[in-house]
């Protein structure tokens, strides 16, 4: 799958450059696309040429107008709340529904996540995923939200999920731990475990790191795609050490939810060595996990209603 991070300004760019050298090159092989997108460019030629292409759209949407423009404004300055509304509006026009990514950063906790998670719904935006605020090491941003504050904030959201009581509402976040819980395989990269070697994230310049997390990350640099070929990333020395460091530190967590949370993503043990030199002794999502769990065995009756709905067991749900 490639998956480009924002829309490019000029589409013969990305036509010329990408769409046309996969039809030339590819052999028996299937690509398929996604892009991520801020929005603020997206119109009904864009949506054209992705439908042509079979690209999949995700935008960013941080929250409500006040929380959203804090952090996601234009060079020069502007909002960009108001652009970002308009393109989820011809998204919804053309296929009912968007995808749709929030980082969480200290401002959407202070915003509370009844508000956050009543924004979303009251526009009918019932898609979404959402991630905790990392550091930025290329721009010298070292600020991120901890684990455990990160897992408070969760908590509560489930909460609200889960009263919802609507199938047509999906967390990303929410729907991997519980397809984890019931075993049914489609967890996400986030509880798939055993990640390294399986996805990677190139540069604009060629550089080849381990997924978009680790980008500009040294240690995760894997080599460069005009010099290395990826048979010979596989079999290097770079990704045999990071795969046994990633598998020693999940043998080391004493985790009662590794059956599930399968250590959880490697950055998720990355960023407190860090930044804070705070033992990691779970995975990232454990706590989340934990009251998860307490919540099926309190709210059955509305987990396995949600389940059904969407022709999912739950006979195998965690005990």
């Amino acid at each position: 799958m490639a998956w480009w991070r924002t829309i490019i300004s000029k589409r013969s760019i990305l036509q010329k450059k990408a769409v046309l050298l996969q039809h030339k090159f590819s052999k028996n092989q299937y690509i398929s696309n996604s892009i991520q997108t801020n929005g603020t460019l997206l119109n009904e030629s864009w949506l054209d040429f992705f439908d042509q292409h079979g690209f999949m759209i995700g935008l960013s949407l941080d929250g409500p107008e006040e929380l959203h423009n804090k952090n996601r404004i234009l060079s020069n300055g502007k909002d960009t709340f108001e652009n970002v509304m308009k393109s989820i509006s011809l998204i919804k026009k053309r296929y009912n529904s968007v995808n749709l990514i929030a980082v969480i950063t200290e401002d959407t906790l202070r915003l509370g996540a009844k508000k956050f998670f009543s924004f979303f719904i009251e526009n009918g935006l019932n898609h979404f995923s959402l991630l905790s605020q990392k550091p930025v090491i290329i721009l010298g941003r070292e600020d991120y939200i901890k684990m455990n504050t990160y897992s408070q904030f969760m908590n509560e959201l489930f909460d609200l999920y889960l009263e919802l009581d609507d199938p047509s509402v999906h967390i990303l976040q929410f729907d991997s731990i519980l397809n984890s819980m019931i075993g049914n395989g489609k967890e996400g990269c986030i509880l798939a475990g055993g990640c390294i070697g399986k996805y990677f994230a190139i540069n604009y310049n060629g550089d080849i790191y381990h997924c978009d997390e680790f980008m500009t990350d040294s240690n995760y640099k894997l080599g460069n795609i005009i010099n290395n070929d990826f048979e010979e990333i596989l079999q290097s020395d770079q990704i045999s050490m990071l795969r046994d460091q990633n598998q020693r530190e999940i043998d080391e967590l004493s985790c009662k939810w590794l059956s599930v949370c399968k250590g959880g993503c490697p950055k998720d043990r990355y960023v407190p060595k860090m930044f804070s030199r705070d033992k990691v002794v779970c995975c990232g999502y454990s706590d989340l996990i934990e009251h998860i769990s307490e919540r099926i065995s309190t709210h059955s009756e509305i987990v396995n209603s949600k389940i059904k709905k969407r022709q999912i067991s739950l006979s195998q749900a965690v005990k």
